[in-house]
């Protein structure tokens, strides 16, 4: 069997036949020495819309070779990927992406990325007459359809994400009214307010949310109507207790028929799902698990916060991050790289559980693998 990473080509983007084969088996492999022995998630890696995003990005980077190319953000949140593009003539743009139109022309090509864009900013690309090369995932549309039907229904939108994440930026300009909560603790001072909020409160409400609320919402007025969605990479079980603590509020405030008060969608991806019941499992019977993906990719934190319920769990950027006595690795809730000392526990054997996000190539993945196999020689 071929165990080299493929190359970025035509047909190939990012795989590996190795990681692929012990995924799909469940089989191990084992370091040298025979201490440790590894195990890869059932779930990992690309999913589909991530396949599909940089399909189309390379394949616009061949397509319009020679003129300007650029790619609203990151395509998707791994720097492996995104320098690959680079390294193909794309100029990737920060947020906040409007600053940037002004110098759009017609003959540009714009990328967006798998995350999608605020309605506003596909509008004046469009009047700007770029050629558009929308890569936004299908998961994420379907959100943006849900919250449609909220506009519909008069109902104010209660994203549970992260407010200055690429996704939720895009899904929130869908809402004609919208609130960003992260956590239980945000939907537990939303919950607060629905039940005993008054005029004297709203100002204090507002200013603790600041930047994660549509700029005409009326805590009073808005909140008595809410419905549920989420940024689709969040951590599934928090998204329902995120909901169910907003829930709880209505029926105290409204009755128990809520229903006219409070809807709910679970939007979180399938294969985020997957991926986190993969490593629920995986982490269960770890000594370790290490989680590989970009520091800044939300699925792939949450991973790690699932794997570190049950075992010491590590999420790493790629290759090049661990020694069999020093790993550098971003803790999870931190946005720092750390470096730890004497991470493998000191054990005549051990087994070591490994997965990573979404936006992961698997060849990277697989780089990692032989880096741990490698601890044993």
């Amino acid at each position: 069997m071929d165990t080299q990473p493929t190359k970025v080509g035509k047909k190939k983007y990012f795989e590996s036949d190795l990681i692929a084969y012990l995924s799909s088996t469940g089989e191990p492999i084992s370091s040298e020495d025979g201490r440790l022995t590894i195990y890869v998630a059932r779930y990992y890696g690309f999913c589909h819309g991530v396949i599909r995003a940089i399909r189309m990005a390379l394949d616009a980077s061949e397509k319009y070779a020679g003129r300007r190319i650029y790619l609203l953000g990151q395509i998707i949140h791994n720097p492996y990927v995104n320098d690959q593009l680079r390294q193909r003539g794309v100029t990737i743009l920060d947020i906040p992406w409007e600053s940037h139109l002004s110098s759009f022309r017609p003959d540009d090509v714009v990328i967006v990325p798998a995350f999608g864009v605020s309605v506003d900013t596909m509008n004046r690309l469009r009047d700007i007459g770029c050629t558009v090369i929308d890569t936004a995932c299908g998961e994420v549309m379907s959100v943006w359809k849900r919250i449609g039907r909220y506009n519909n229904n008069d109902f104010t939108t209660l994203i549970h994400g992260k407010y200055a994440h690429e996704e939720t930026i895009a899904t929130s300009s869908r809402a004609r009214r919208y609130l960003v909560v992260k956590d239980v603790a945000e939907a537990q001072m939303v919950a607060d307010f629905i039940r005993r909020g008054d005029q004297a409160q709203a100002a204090a409400f507002l200013a603790r949310f600041a930047g994660a609320y549509s700029p005409d919402l009326d805590p009073l007025r808005d909140l008595q109507r809410v419905g549920m969605a989420a940024q689709t990479t969040m951590y599934s079980s928090e998204f329902i207790k995120v909901s169910q603590t907003i829930r709880n509020a209505i029926v105290e405030r409204y009755g128990p028929d809520a229903d006219a008060h409070f809807q709910e969608l679970d939007t979180i991806c399938s294969a985020t799902q997957e991926r986190q019941d993969a490593v629920d499992d995986l982490a269960r019977r770890s000594d370790v698990v290490i989680v590989v993906g970009g520091y800044n990719s939300s699925n792939t934190t949450n991973l790690a916060k699932v794997a570190r319920q049950y075992t010491a769990a590590y999420h790493i950027q790629g290759p090049g991050h661990l020694t069999r006595h020093v790993i550098r690795h971003q803790p999870y809730g931190t946005k720092t790289e750390i470096t730890t000392t004497d991470w493998l526990p000191d054990k005549p054997s051990l087994i070591i559980g490994l997965t990573s996000g979404a936006s992961t190539p698997d060849s990277v993945l697989e780089e990692v693998l032989h880096e741990i196999r490698n601890l044993g020689s």
